[in-house]
């Protein structure tokens, strides 16, 4: 089957891709610079999934009725995002025409049949976020006109509340080489990454480490933390919330504070990876890509601490 060359294909998905711009824009203009630039940053955040308070409150029925949405942006006429999605609803609809024209003619149109499916879910998501009120789920948004497979991240650091791209695990031995990461296509909770980086831990060396530490996101009850004592040394894991006596002794021995120096040595190594290996933000497209390009920094970062042996 050919592949379309001309202009044809390639305008309408242009067309299409700043049509939907629009609707992205008025629809949450205080994420639309991040969320449709098609540039995914990477966060190396552990923690925090939940999603900010972005609700969009919409006063009075008539056409004028102004929606107020906090944030940048000036307010939009619920008039002016009727007519956009109207006008991208017309032209995905002549899309789908073309594309029907096309492929029988013997045309693959790749970039039309790819962009038709995730412009009609941000008519969608438009549509009931604007005009029903309906707050979807984190995970069932687009975020990415581009990527679509980014993901929000609520970090809770001032001045970035929240970050667009994917969680990333790693893991570092004593001496800094990091022996295991992982990208999560979709996000999990921290206390569900422990098990299996354990098991990838005593699949490398062959046996569990001496020493543990996390940051709170990874406790899940004092339960996990007795049978994770049972075999392993030093388990440094602060506790979320109050502490009895025995829990703030634990807390308070030199191998659990040295544990948690090391935890924090962690973050110097995200910073690393980030500044000099270039993890800030990743510039290619796909999330097999995206992956690649974080094991690809991990790799260039374990070689230079090898040079310095």
């Amino acid at each position: 089957m050919p592949l379309l060359s001309s202009e044809l294909c390639r305008g309408a998905a242009e067309l299409l891709v700043e049509c939907a711009r629009e609707v992205a824009a008025a629809r949450e203009p205080h994420l639309a610079g991040d969320a449709v630039d098609g540039h995914s940053t990477l966060s190396q955040q552990l923690g925090g999934t939940s999603e900010p308070d972005v609700s969009q409150v919409v006063h009075g029925s008539a056409p004028e009725a102004l929606l107020e949405v906090p944030g940048k942006g000036r307010p939009a006429h619920v008039s002016d995002v009727s007519k956009l999605i109207e006008r991208v609803s017309w032209i995905a609809e002549v899309a789908r025409e073309a594309l029907v024209i096309l492929h029988g003619a013997g045309y693959e149109a790749e970039l039309l049949a790819h962009y038709i499916p995730i412009v009609e879910k941000i008519i969608s998501q438009a549509e009931q976020r604007v005009f029903q009120g309906v707050m979807l789920a984190a995970d069932k948004k687009v975020y990415s006109l581009f990527e679509e497979h980014t993901e929000l991240l609520k970090r809770g650091k001032a001045g970035k509340p929240i970050e667009f791209g994917h969680k990333v695990l790693i893991a570092q031995t004593g001496e800094k080489f990091i022996h295991h990461y992982q990208v999560f296509p979709k996000r999990q909770e921290d206390k569900e990454l422990l098990e299996p980086t354990l098991k990838a831990h005593k699949q490398l060396f062959g046996t569990g480490p001496d020493v543990l530490a996390t940051d709170k996101g990874f406790y899940e009850n004092m339960k996990q933390i007795i049978k994770l004592e049972k075999d392993i040394v030093t388990v440094s894991i602060c506790k979320k919330g109050r502490r009895n006596q025995q829990e703030y002794e634990r807390e308070s021995t030199d191998e659990f504070n040295d544990g948690q120096r090391f935890r924090a040595g962690c973050e110097g190594s995200i910073s690393v990876l980030k500044r000099v290996f270039n993890l800030g933000r990743c510039l290619l497209k796909g999330f097999k890509n995206y992956a690649a390009s974080v094991g690809c920094g991990i790799f260039c970062h374990n070689l230079v601490l090898l040079t310095r042996l």
